[in-house]
């Protein structure tokens, strides 16, 4: 019994530090994105896209290498703060998405304050797949901080992809 608990535990951190190795490799190419000045870029109308008018603006952008995205960046601005999501791509799927909400403050009168946002939530989510061939499913590692406060927490991974099918 004791040998079989510890060839689970074992196969358990080996399946944690596999992944701890995949988040390495994705950081590793969003640095590369992010370092690539030679990357197109479109700005797309939101509002349009979406048919939704927010009150603090709204954002869509998008970066192109060789005509393939890499990175989509959307930034919603709301009475209460902003929300902004980050998607890249490598090979046409995304590989990290990193969410954040922001809110205003309240001054001494208890009014808001809207000359400075707060970061109270940030998530980032790893997306990969196994090795080929690729089911076309993907498995998901997850870090946040913080609690959101306004915004809402996605029923699936799909929907904070959502500005992936804006963009198309």
């Amino acid at each position: 019994m004791r040998l079989l608990a510890l060839i689970f535990c074992s196969i358990i951190s080996l399946c944690a530090h596999a992944q701890e190795l995949d988040t390495v490799a994705i950081k590793a190419i969003v640095q590369q994105i992010d370092n690539t000045a030679e990357l197109d870029s479109t700005v797309h109308d939101w509002s349009q896209l979406t048919g939704v008018v927010t009150d603090g603006g709204a954002e869509l952008i998008s970066w192109r290498n060789n005509g393939e995205v890499v990175k989509v960046f959307q930034q919603v601005g709301l009475s209460f703060g902003r929300i902004t999501t980050t998607i890249y791509l490598h090979d046409s799927e995304p590989i990290m998405a990193i969410e954040t909400e922001e809110n205003f403050g309240f001054n001494d009168q208890g009014e808001i304050d809207y000359t400075s946002l707060k970061l109270v939530y940030q998530e980032t989510n790893f997306y990969y797949k196994e090795d080929p061939p690729y089911s076309g499913e993907y498995d998901l590692y997850n870090r946040h901080t913080g609690k959101r406060v306004i915004s809402e927490q996605y029923c699936s991974s799909s929907e904070l992809l959502y500005p992936l099918e804006l963009i198309k």
